[in-house]
């Protein structure tokens, strides 16, 4: 929660966390109140994870977070997962909601595309469960490829991996991949 003026609501998908927007909030803090919001049990948020529907679950939790917070007016950016969670807080909000910022994000079940239907069974096999969480496999590749508008660093790399080092981390992560 950074800067002033007008209120912009950043959310992040799976595996990433709030660190995602560390160049966005740097540039926009002087200009906007920039809050970004770590999706519960991802990257430092210590809410721990309950399995299933997860999209509606985090769609009421940030809308509960946002009353606490008293936002009545604010942008809102939802990244990749946080889209479906981000699209149905706005629905249920509709007068606080000033601008929808949309980032490589889909508003309809992944189930529905065969491609995605495929993705979905290899993510949530065991066989790929364990390569993840053994190996924090998706946050590595994150961490490695993620962004394509520049090469990220050695330091930014293990500040995107730092929260997911240890097993039961990872094993969270996974169950998250497979809550959704």
């Amino acid at each position: 929660d950074e800067g002033s003026g007008p209120v912009l609501l950043l959310l992040h998908g799976s595996p990433l966390w709030s660190f995602m927007y560390r160049d966005v909030v740097e540039r926009l803090r002087d200009r906007y109140r920039c809050i970004a919001v770590d999706l519960p049990g991802l990257g430092l948020s210590t809410a721990p994870l309950v399995m299933g529907r997860a999209f509606s679950r985090h769609a009421a939790l940030f809308e509960a977070f946002v009353r606490h917070l008293r936002i009545d007016d604010f942008a809102l950016a939802v990244h990749a997962t946080a889209g479906p969670s981000g699209l149905l807080m706005a629905t249920r909000m509709p007068g606080r909601i000033r601008a929808l910022i949309l980032s490589n994000t889909f508003a309809w079940s992944l189930l529905d595309v065969p491609v995605m239907r495929r993705f979905v069974g290899i993510v949530s096999s065991r066989l790929f469960g364990w390569i993840n969480v053994r190996f924090n496999l998706l946050a590595r590749i994150t961490a490695r490829f993620g962004s394509r508008a520049r090469v990220t660093t050695a330091a930014e790399r293990a500040a995107i991996l730092e929260p997911y080092r240890d097993v039961a981390t990872g094993r969270h992560l996974q169950n998250t991949l497979l809550s959704i």
